[in-house]
């Protein structure tokens, strides 16, 4: 919905009408998923949810893990480096047969070292933590644009598949849909190939990488 001047931009004019009406179910749906919500963050449920969960942090005498005794920058340095080869190695097979659920994984991925790297920024260098991320931030966005792309095509086709008495118009608007998110895919895995280069490059991010783990 964020998109609808671009989607309207590559598609044939003639599909407006169609597109009015998709946009407008859609637009009543996100409003009845808010008052949903609302409801839910209001409840007795909810409220004593929360409260339990807020409660725990404050117990006396929680559980030391295993690894409590341990300096916290060699573990987090382990797990850096663990996450960075992790995003090398599944990146190398990404490729525009690659199925969606692996570039979800690489996506995860680099979340979590990107939680990582936020977390314990105060431990490293600000200005190696900082070429780091900036690289990594330029990865997540593309990954991002092409997870919205796979998702809003599942649940087009989805629309399709359910919905028996849709207005010839509309599907036709959701075709055309279809195929333009279909467009988009391919040329995300592109964007990805190329942030993913830029990411692995050793004058860039592996040598700043280096620097900040040691």
């Amino acid at each position: 919905m964020l998109d609808e001047a671009v989607h309207r931009a590559r598609l044939d004019p003639s599909l407006n009408d169609g597109l009015d009406a998709l946009f407008d179910d859609l637009r009543g749906e996100r409003k009845r998923a808010i008052q949903g919500l609302k409801q839910l963050f209001l409840s007795n449920g909810y409220q004593n949810r929360k409260k339990a969960d807020q409660e725990w942090f404050f117990l006396p005498d929680l559980p030391r893990g295993p690894t409590a005794n341990k300096r916290i920058d060699k573990l987090v340095t382990k797990q850096i480096r663990n996450h960075y080869d992790e995003i090398c190695r599944k990146g190398k097979s990404i490729g525009d047969k690659t199925p969606d659920r692996q570039v979800h994984k690489l996506r995860t991925e680099c979340k979590k070292l990107r939680y990582l790297l936020e977390l314990f920024s105060s431990l490293f260098s600000a200005k190696e933590i900082n070429r780091v991320t900036r690289r990594l931030k330029g990865l997540q966005t593309t990954l991002g644009r092409f997870n919205d792309y796979c998702t809003q095509r599942q649940f087009l086709l989805g629309r399709l598949e359910t919905s028996q008495n849709l207005p010839l118009n509309t599907a036709a608007a959701v075709g055309g849909l279809i195929v333009s998110l279909n467009r988009s895919k391919k040329d995300g895995v592109a964007k990805i190939k190329y942030r993913l280069a830029k990411f692995r490059d050793p004058k860039t991010t592996k040598k700043s990488l280096g620097e900040l783990l040691t």
